[in-house]
């Protein structure tokens, strides 16, 4: 069996093999150690060397993964944009970090004060426009989902406050009933008495005046009737719309722009909905009676009693505009498709998706810059040491000189 030996003499180097007992080892003793119970020394992996190629390639990696979000990417040219970007951001990361922790923190230890600007701040431009880059990316389709789920929920909120805008004009039908009731009496007191013209009782001209009135405002009456039964259906009808809406939302199409186009369509009909619900009701036919009645009537050579019927239809008028009066205005408005998400978006929903954001944030700039720190406490380290020799055993009694720096 051959013997292993030391190049440079002496005895072997490497670590007793674990098949020599201590027992062994105490009855030999010291001297020449058995060639044969060694093994070679093993040579340790240099992690340093590895930490920013490894940074780099994990660079690329990401701003692989979160470009076609920021591209929507589709086509073969649009996959080669992003295998570039990546390869890029890799390529820029790696250079970038390598010189500015190999040359640029040796020179700032040595007090070069330049230094610390060319190379750290590129550090930190580049890191933080990677980890942007990556954030947005990685985030941008749940925010475009975020977004568009929110549009939903102010498209309902939209449908509830139109329909409670029409419930409230349903409280005008009892009022306009009323009114419709009083004409009537009156008319048939008319008829019978002749109470509102003063005179002979029947169908004369005040009777004929007034008859039109109190058909229109039996013919609202039923209009309003036939209004809550409309509501009804288009409120159901909207329900179902934002159903739709709702599906097409968690459903998958072939493509972004196709889902977009679907979610937009849908969306479109939701408001189209809720338009046809705000429209069931005949207010500004209503406020157009109660100005009438408001204004009242000629009789001519009859002013006892034109007086008499203006009094009775502006009593009905004022109740009418009072009921009117109550109803608050409708002014809500339709939301707003949203836009595509960007980046800026991203960046403000960074708080809902802020374990992403660190990460990223701290493989692109965390690990460049506590390098780069560790790189230059290192020469400075390496210089006091220089000018300050310490004896075996001794500590170290006093601090370094101001600067501590090599004035080179």
């Amino acid at each position: 069996m051959a013997v292993m030996t030391n190049p440079q003499g002496g005895p072997p180097r490497g670590r007793r093999s674990e098949r020599k007992t201590k027992a062994d080892a105490h009855l030999h003793g010291p001297g020449p150690q058995d060639p044969d119970c060694y093994e070679p020394e093993r040579r340790k992996l240099d992690l340093e060397k590895w930490i920013i190629p490894a940074s780099a390639v994990v660079t690329g990696i990401l701003t692989g993964l979160a470009a076609p979000s920021i591209l929507s990417a589709d086509s073969i040219l649009d996959w080669l944009k992003v295998g570039l970007l990546g390869g890029a951001a890799m390529f820029v990361s790696g250079v970038v970090n390598h010189y500015a922790i190999r040359y640029g923190a040796e020179f700032s230890g040595r007090g070069f004060r330049i230094a610390p600007l060319i190379s750290l701040v590129p550090v930190v431009a580049v890191g933080f426009g990677a980890a942007t880059f990556s954030y947005s990316g990685l985030v941008l389709d749940k925010v475009d989902r975020s977004a568009r789920q929110t549009h939903g929920t102010e498209l309902r909120g939209y449908a509830e406050a139109v329909n409670a805008h029409a419930l409230q004009a349903i409280q005008l039908k009892p009022v306009v009933e009323a009114t419709a009731a009083d004409l009537a009496r009156n008319l048939l007191m008319e008829e019978q008495q002749g109470t509102l013209s003063g005179g002979k009782a029947g169908r004369g001209s005040v009777y004929r005046i007034v008859l039109p009135l109190a058909d229109r405002a039996s013919t609202i009456a039923g209009q309003m009737e036939e209004a809550d039964r409309l509501r009804e259906e288009h409120l159901a009808r909207t329900n179902h719309l934002l159903d739709h809406y709702a599906a097409v939302l968690s459903g998958a199409e072939p493509s972004k722009a196709q889902h977009t186009e679907a979610l937009m369509r849908a969306s479109g009909e939701v408001k189209a909905g809720i338009q046809a619900l705000r429209q069931t009701l005949p207010l500004a036919f209503l406020e157009a009676y109660g100005q009438e009645l408001n204004q009242g009537v000629s009789i001519s050579t009859k002013p006892e009693a034109t007086h008499r019927v203006n009094t009775m239809l502006q009593r009905n008028g004022s109740s009418l505009q009072a009921a009117l009066d109550g109803i608050k205005a409708d002014i809500t408005t339709p939301p707003v498709f949203p836009s595509e998400a960007g980046v800026a978006e991203a960046m403000e929903q960074m708080g809902r998706f802020w374990p992403i954001a660190l990460l990223t944030y701290s493989i692109e700039l965390t690990i460049p810059v506590v390098m780069w720190l560790w790189a230059y406490l290192g020469t400075v380290w390496q210089i006091y040491k220089a000018r300050h020799p310490i004896a075996p055993g001794s500590q170290i009694s006093r601090p370094a000189p101001e600067g501590g720096r090599d004035n080179v």
